[in-house]
């Protein structure tokens, strides 16, 4: 167990996780050492820096009269344990890998105590589900287990079987690798995503999508359930990075269709068949075909009927984000935003009760959602709160994001005429991109804008610098590259209100009509 293993695990846990976990411990002696250390070691998992005081030995100190003190090794690695042992209950399922890891776990007691048949007979369940769901990795475990009970009953007809399984065991194994190459694939194409974005790959992209769709004749095609959804994802992300975005939701939607070739799989899989109906919904919603995205929320709906609690709140957060991604999202879109700061609020309410639910990245995109509107209707205030509390998940973000949110911070200590402030967030802005190598012009001339017009007293030479910003950002926006950076906020109309002498929601509302009028 590493020095901040423990601290990292009981930050993580959720309230209903902490209840369950206290539960356990009350069970077992409400005055045990352990639930002590549990109490001592959550407190400072919610103060600020709490894990450099962890390091520094704040919890030594706040443990100073406890007897068990001189065995703080020994209980750090009993609760360590004992934590485990209650996540694991708590988020015990019926998964397909659930009841095969049981069954294996009675055969080998069952062996132990020579009960060899009735082991034999929970093997060759096992067996039926592993092959049902695609668990190769669990089937060549299960033909080996076979193979010595056959041998302890002296089963003549079960060793021929297993002999004659000999092409199927290499069968199995090929799937395996199948499986793993795809896999490998799609996690180095992500973690390329995010490290680099699209515009800063240098072709690793490009290069990884090839090997999906040419991939060796010892591989071959997706052969298997899992090889399939590996394989959608890293089309989809292909056509992502290439805001190809027609063709990436034309792939969600042929992902989508796989889980119904193997409808057993959903709930197998339910959280990635989650993230598929929530991607579907907000994409669907974002390109204005309510109809369709509605049919995807009203699937989230109804699968979230089927699953156990734990999971269904994963459901239900997630449906709650499709209508925070497209209420607000949308709201900003259309340029929509007076008397809707209710509607808004009312959804920063509502996200406390999800947060803990999602994956970082949703949560952060939610606040850059919120903090949009609020800079629409002039509450700095609220917007920079956002940001801030963006900028608990920013690691996890891809580097277009992650610029993009350093810049929109910047913009609105300009709206909040907090000189000084930009001054050093720029400076910060710049090593940050410094160390990330590659500097593109939008992120150059935006630093370099700041620098001037924070210094620039006269409105004459205040609008032309706009004027001259707006120009080179249309340019941008057309550009595969620079064009990313646009995603996250409209810089442009931001110039608009500067130049034109109009608000953001009517420099939004002009930007969508001219978007659309082109469309048609």
């Amino acid at each position: 167990m590493a020095h901040t293993d423990l601290f990292n695990i009981i930050k993580s846990l959720s309230k209903s996780e902490k209840r369950f976990f206290k539960l356990f411990a009350s069970i077992q002696n409400a005055k045990a050492n352990f639930l002590v250390l549990f109490d001592a070691i959550e407190k400072l998992t919610k103060k600020e820096n709490g894990i450099e005081l962890y390091k520094n030995g704040a919890l030594e100190k706040m443990l100073s009269r406890e007897k068990f003190l001189k065995s703080l090794p020994y209980e750090k690695n009993y609760l360590y344990n004992n934590l485990l042992k209650v996540l694991r209950n708590y988020h015990l399922d019926d998964s397909a890998s659930t009841k095969i890891s049981s069954l294996l776990h009675n055969a080998r007691i069952l062996v132990k105590k020579r009960l060899y048949s009735i082991a034999l007979s929970n093997i060759e369940k096992a067996k039926e589900i592993a092959l049902e769901y695609d668990k190769y990795e669990q089937v060549l475990e299960i033909m080996s287990i076979e193979h010595t009970l056959a041998r302890r009953l002296y089963d003549f007809d079960k060793m021929n079987q297993i002999k004659d399984s000999s092409v199927s065991f290499e069968n199995y194994f090929n799937k395996i690798i199948n499986k793993e190459y795809y896999n490998n694939i799609n996690t180095k194409m992500l973690m390329s995503f995010q490290q680099f974005s699209n515009n800063r790959d240098d072709g690793i992209i490009d290069e990884l999508h090839q090997s999906a769709i040419q991939p060796d004749k010892e591989i071959g095609p997706p052969n298997s359930f899992e090889s399939e959804i590996f394989f959608n994802r890293i089309i989809h992300q292909y056509y992502f990075s290439k805001q190809s975005w027609q063709k990436s939701l034309d792939t969600q939607e042929a992902g989508f269709k796989i889980y119904d070739r193997h409808p057993h799989q959903k709930l197998e899989y339910a959280s990635q068949y989650i993230e598929s109906l929530w991607n579907l919904a907000v994409s669907f919603g974002y390109k204005d075909q309510k109809e369709k995205s509605d049919y995807y929320k009203q699937e989230l709906v109804k699968f979230s009927d089927q699953l156990p609690v734990h999971q269904k709140k994963e459901a239900l957060s997630h449906l709650f984000l499709i209508n925070a991604f497209l209420g607000v999202g949308l709201l900003n879109r259309y340029g929509k935003l007076s008397g809707q700061e209710d509607f808004v609020d009312k959804m920063v309410q509502e996200h406390l009760k999800y947060k803990d639910q999602v994956i970082s990245i949703k949560n952060l995109v939610t606040h850059l959602h919120f903090s949009v509107y609020y800079f629409g209707i002039g509450s700095y205030d609220k917007t920079l709160h956002h940001l801030a509390q963006a900028e608990e998940f920013i690691n996890d973000a891809t580097l277009y994001i992650q610029i993009s949110h350093r810049l929109f911070t910047l913009l609105t200590h300009y709206e909040l005429k907090n000189d000084v402030l930009i001054s050093y967030l720029k400076e910060s802005t710049a090593r940050f991109l410094k160390k990330k190598g590659k500097v593109f012009d939008f992120e150059r001339i935006m630093l370099k804008f700041l620098q001037k017009i924070t210094k620039e007293t006269d409105k004459k030479k205040i609008k032309r610098l706009f004027q001259d910003l707006q120009s080179k950002f249309i340019a941008f926006e057309k550009s595969p590259s620079e064009g990313t950076f646009f995603n996250s906020f409209d810089f442009i109309a931001w110039t608009m209100t500067k130049t034109e002498n109009i608000s953001f929601e009517e420099a939004l509302q002009e930007r969508y009509k001219k978007a659309t009028t082109k469309k048609v």
